[in-house]
């Protein structure tokens, strides 16, 4: 659904199905955000058994997995990185040297074990800056 619509919509679906499937054990908003919607409707169904995992490492949602709320796992992707591979691959398109098709940048998975990684409160570490280096000696600035 629209981002707009994640206020109004997703309480009262994730509710409705929760109630036509009780066997209902995890959800897995595709944007982490959503979760800040999921979590009410676990709450008024009284379904605190069922857990959350997601993607897209936002520090509020890392916070959430640290305090124990209902999210379990979220799968956070560094910007800086991404934002070095999408520099990396604009340069080589303007500098006439292929393009990329892919960013390459790794995936991050924070549990209750490394989310303290991210810090406290979480921001968007926990990823390392080894980036910032590799890039630096590929673009021959070291």
């Amino acid at each position: 659904m629209p981002v707009v619509e994640w206020g109004s919509k997703i309480q009262p679906e994730v509710q409705s199905a929760l109630v036509a499937d009780p066997s209902i054990n995890y959800i897995l908003p595709i944007y982490d955000s959503m979760a800040a919607f999921v979590v009410p409707a676990l709450t008024l169904s009284n379904r605190q058994d069922v857990r959350i995992a997601s993607y897209n490492g936002t520090p509020f949602i890392l916070d959430m997995i640290r305090d124990g709320d209902l999210v379990d796992m979220d799968v956070g992707e560094s910007l800086s990185w991404v934002g070095w591979s999408a520099i990396d691959g604009t340069m080589r398109l303007l500098c006439d040297k292929g393009t990329v098709s892919e960013l390459n940048t790794p995936l991050y998975i924070f549990d209750d074990s490394n989310v303290k990684d991210a810090g406290v409160p979480a921001g968007y570490g926990g990823y390392g800056d080894s980036h910032v280096e590799g890039f630096s000696k590929l673009w021959g600035l070291k």
